[in-house]
């Protein structure tokens, strides 16, 4: 991989992470609700977007 392609990578993957502390303190502040909410809601969540992804996947194989 050419070192240009890897550093656009790199950068591409830290501004993604970088906008998803941002949007999850945004989203923290803007709302009252404990913390403890938030840690359990954020793991469910991408369980469920997992569990959606991979019974989308198995209903077009058909």
């Amino acid at each position: 991989m050419p070192l240009n392609r890897l550093v656009l990578l790199v950068l591409t993957v830290m501004a993604a992470a970088g906008a998803t502390v941002l949007a999850g303190a945004v989203l923290a502040t803007r709302f009252d609700m404990p913390a403890s909410v938030l840690g359990i809601a954020i793991p469910l969540a991408a369980i469920a977007y997992l569990l959606w992804r991979v019974i989308a996947a198995r209903m077009v194989k058909k």
